[in-house]
């Protein structure tokens, strides 16, 4: 009676085992198709940006070129040049 309780605990152990491995395998063979997914959705997004840029290029470009515009004289309006002046010295 141990010996039919040992085998078929034996038999149990053994078939999970076998089905935790074969699991795995599932995992990580599936793993290769979700990432080939990704790839995909992620190259349609770039082919979409791409083609915005393409057609709104010219507004882009002005726009950036307006802001560094923007950026650049306000420099100028705020920079001033004393010949006279002297740097601070140590401690004060």
């Amino acid at each position: 009676m141990v010996d039919k309780i040992n085998q078929m605990s034996l038999k149990a152990f053994v078939r999970v085992q076998n089905g935790i491995y074969f699991a795995k395998e599932k995992i990580k063979s599936e793993r290769g198709d979700t990432n080939f997914i990704s790839i995909i959705i992620i190259l349609g997004i770039v082919v979409v940006l791409a083609a915005l840029f393409i057609g709104f290029k010219d507004q882009i470009v002005g726009k950036v070129q307006d802001m560094i515009k923007g950026f650049t004289n306000g420099w100028k309006d705020n920079v001033t040049f004393d010949p006279n002046a002297t740097l601070p010295k140590n401690g004060g």
